[in-house]
C-alpha cells in the first residue's frame, strides 16, 4: 500500500532512510511498554521548512521529516505524533508534548515526555 502525504514528499527506501526509519520505529515499541497501540504506518519525508511531522488523526499513519530525525529531539515529536495519530489529540500550546511547533534546541527528559503521554492516554 502507498502511503503519502500531500504536504511531504516521502523518501525513497535505501539504506540511508532505513536507518532514520528504524530510529522511529524504536521509539514506537519504547512507546509499547507504556501502552497498547495499533500498529503505525510509519514514513520518511524529505525535508521541509516548517513541518517537522505529520499524522493522520485516527488513522495510525506518521510521517517523520528526516531533519527532524537528525536535529530535533525526536522522542518529542514522534511521541507527539502518536497521540495525534492513534488517539486524536488536537494541539495544545500550553503542553510542551502538544503544543503546535518546537525550536531545535528544546529537549524535554524521556521520564517527563512518558509523564504528558501517559496522562493523555489515560484521558482518552
Amino acid at each position: 500500500m502507498i502511503i503519502k502525504s500531500k504536504k511531504l514528499k516521502n523518501l525513497n527506501m535505501n539504506k540511508n532512510t532505513y536507518e532514520l526509519r528504524k530510529k522511529v520505529i524504536n521509539l514506537l515499541y519504547e512507546i509499547k511498554t507504556i501502552t497498547d497501540i495499533p500498529r503505525i504506518n510509519v514514513r520518511i519525508t524529505e525535508n521541509d521548512n516548517t513541518i517537522l511531522g505529520l499524522a493522520i488523526i485516527r488513522k495510525n499513519i506518521i510521517f517523520i521529516s528526516k531533519r527532524a530525525i537528525e536535529n530535533y529531539d525526536i522522542r518529542l515529536i514522534v511521541y507527539h505524533e502518536i497521540l495525534h495519530t492513534v488517539y486524536g489529540i488536537k494541539h495544545n500550546n500550553s503542553c510542551p508534548l502538544m503544543k503546535e511547533t518546537i525550536n531545535k534546541n528544546e529537549i524535554l527528559e524521556k521520564s517527563k515526555i512518558q509523564k504528558i503521554f501517559k496522562k493523555y492516554v489515560k484521558g482518552v
